[in-house]
């Protein structure tokens, strides 16, 4: 961001209650927050790929009405963490894809109002000192390849209500220490590995109303495990090798508005079974053989405002029906 553009900004927000705001590059930094702190209701501020290195950060200190704050891949180390950790009214913040060490992990607990933490962790010692951050509700930790060890320590954090934990190679008993937190609503678990045996340790999650479990190898016997979950609005279950069976083991969650089935192996019973879920008004059922008589299924969930179908596996005749959906807002349907 130019000088000209910041001072345009300044004179757009004179005018304006802005709340939230993101940016990338901003040539003159200090200026930049000087504006910010001026915006009284501003209170989420989002900065990615800026290189905030070393003291180069400090002027965000001046931000005290800020309570969400994004800095997603900025090089920050430990002075910038020292800084950060001033910032003592923040509820939220995602330090994602930093450089954050022992020490650096030692300064974000120091945030006692902090309650969703979004962070890269090197090693279990750093995951060790978060996990000891009981006024955390919700963690996100993805790809920082955890395993069981990690998977150990997460699992004492029983105050969570949100986990997101994919790509951590957390297999079956991994997903079996996750399981003992009984008050997350949220899990997202992609791609750990997990099999049919962790899909029957997750199902004992009772209160979960979003889970994301791609990518696990789950099958129809997993698929059917999850169907216990009556509280589910949101599931995604894409690449699972899931067939007749499972779908219609998903087809019983009568609660869901949110359902992401892609790259699976769903035939056109199956895709009948989850037309069944009246409530839906988001489907992906791409890479899926449901043909034209699943197509056609399909096109009586009449509260579906976004839907991704593949029509390459449908014919005309189909496709057509599926374009008077009227209420569709975002489809592969509306391409054209």
């Amino acid at each position: 961001m130019t000088s000209q553009k910041i001072e345009l900004m300044r004179r757009s927000i004179l005018s304006q209650n802005v709340v939230s705001l993101r940016t990338e590059r901003v040539s003159d930094f200090p200026k930049f927050c000087t504006i910010l702190k001026s915006m009284n209701q501003l209170r989420r501020v989002e900065i990615c790929g800026h290189h905030l290195k070393g003291a180069t950060i400090k002027p965000l200190t001046m931000l005290k009405q800020v309570t969400d704050l994004v800095l997603n891949e900025n090089g920050i180390s430990e002075l910038g963490v020292i800084y950060i950790s001033g910032m003592i009214q923040l509820k939220s913040l995602d330090i994602r894809n930093n450089e954050i060490n022992v020490e650096s992990a030692k300064y974000i607990t120091q945030l006692r109002k902090l309650q969703s933490l979004s962070v890269s962790v090197r090693n279990n010692e750093v995951l060790t000192l978060i996990g000891g951050m009981k006024n955390l509700t919700r963690l996100r930790i993805d790809r920082n390849n955890i395993g069981h060890d990690g998977a150990k320590i997460i699992s004492r954090m029983k105050q969570l209500t949100s986990l997101h934990i994919s790509n951590n190679s957390l297999l079956s008993e991994g997903a079996k220490l996750i399981s003992s937190m009984k008050k997350l609503t949220e899990l997202v678990i992609t791609n750990n590995n997990i099999g049919i045996m962790g899909t029957f340790y997750i199902s004992e999650l009772k209160e979960l109303t979003k889970l994301c479990i791609g990518f696990n190898c789950i099958g129809d016997e997993g698929a059917k495990h999850i169907s216990g979950l009556k509280k589910l609005v949101d599931l995604n279950v894409t690449w699972n090798e899931i067939g007749l069976a499972g779908a219609k083991s998903i087809g019983e969650l009568r609660n869901l508005t949110h359902l992401s089935a892609g790259e699976n192996d769903i035939p056109a019973e199956g895709a009948k079974a989850i037309s069944q879920l009246r409530n839906l008004t988001y489907l992906d059922i791409v890479g899926n053989p449901i043909g034209d008589e699943g197509g056609l299924a399909i096109s009586e969930l009449t509260k579906l405002t976004t839907l991704f179908i593949g029509v390459y596996s449908l014919s005309n005749c189909s496709i057509d029906q599926l374009k008077k959906m009227k209420q569709l807002r975002v489809s592969d349907l509306l391409d054209d």
